[in-house]
C-alpha cells in the first residue's frame, strides 16, 4: 500500500469511528432515557415506593404482582386473567400459562416478580381459584375472576400515580421480549418464553437498534498497525 492509499484508508477510518462514536452517544442517551422510564415503573412494585408512600392496601399489593408478572413475564392480558393459584408452584416458582389457543407453557417467576406475587398470596390466601381477584374499595374481594378490561384500568392508575406516561399489557411484554434479547438471550428460547408460535413473531420485537448493531461490528478486528 503507497501512502496516498494510506492516508485514504486512514481518512475512512476516521469517519467510520466518528460515526460510530455518533452512534454510540445516541444509544447510550436513548438507553438512559429507558433506563430512567423503567426505574420509576419499577418503583410501583419496588420497597422503595412503599417506603415513598406506596400503596401498602391489598389492591396496591395485587396490583404489584400484576405488573411484576406482565413485565417479568411477558404475560399477555389473556393470560394474567386466566392464572390459578394452583398454577404457580412456590417451591420452584414455575407458573402454568395458558397461551393463546390453550397451548400451555412454563414461565420461570424470580427476584422481583416472585417477591411481589408470593407477597399477594399471603394477602389473598392459597385457596384454589383465580390468581387476581377485583376488589372494593375497602380493600375486600369480589368473588370472580378479574377482567382483561380491569388489569387495564390498573395499568392506567398505577401510571398516573408513578407520574409515567400510560402504558400497556403489551407495551409491558415487548419490553420483556426487548429486554431478553438485549441481554443476549437466545431468540428460539425468547420465543418459547414468550409463547410465539413463529420465531418470526419474536423477531419483530427485536428492537435492540444501533447499539446492538455497534456491539456486533466491535467483534471485527481490523489488523491494523500490528
Amino acid at each position: 500500500m503507497d501512502d496516498i492509499e494510506m492516508r485514504e484508508a486512514q481518512l475512512v477510518l476516521a469517519t467510520l469511528e466518528r460515526q460510530w462514536d455518533d452512534d454510540r452517544n445516541r444509544s447510550f442517551a436513548l438507553k438512559e432515557q429507558l433506563n430512567t422510564a423503567e426505574k420509576r415503573l419499577l418503583a410501583l412494585f419496588s420497597g422503595e415506593w412503599e417506603a415513598r408512600g406506596g400503596d401498602p392496601s391489598p389492591a396496591g399489593v395485587r396490583d404489584a404482582a400484576i405488573l411484576g408478572l406482565l413485565y417479568g413475564l411477558g404475560l399477555r392480558r389473556s393470560e394474567l386473567v386466566r392464572l390459578d393459584v394452583a398454577d404457580f408452584h412456590s417451591g420452584d416458582g414455575v407458573l402454568t400459562i395458558q397461551g393463546k389457543g390453550n397451548q400451555a407453557r412454563t414461565g420461570h417467576v424470580v427476584e422481583e416478580a416472585r417477591t411481589v406475587l408470593e407477597r399477594w398470596l399471603r394477602v389473598r390466601g392459597i385457596a384454589n381459584g383465580p390468581m387476581f381477584f377485583p376488589l372494593t374499595k375497602s380493600g375486600h374481594f369480589l368473588p370472580r375472576r378479574l377482567t382483561s378490561d380491569g388489569v387495564a384500568q390498573i395499568l392506567v392508575k398505577r401510571a398516573a400515580e408513578a407520574d409515567v406516561d400510560r402504558f400497556s399489557c403489551h407495551d409491558l411484554r415487548r419490553s420483556f421480549v426487548t429486554h431478553l434479547l438485549d441481554a443476549g438471550a437466545d431468540l428460539a428460547v425468547v420465543q418459547k418464553l414468550a409463547g410465539h408460535r413463529q420465531i418470526s413473531t419474536t423477531a419483530v420485537y427485536d428492537k435492540r437498534g444501533e447499539a446492538a448493531k455497534i456491539r456486533a461490528v466491535e467483534l471485527v478486528r481490523i489488523p491494523i498497525g500490528h
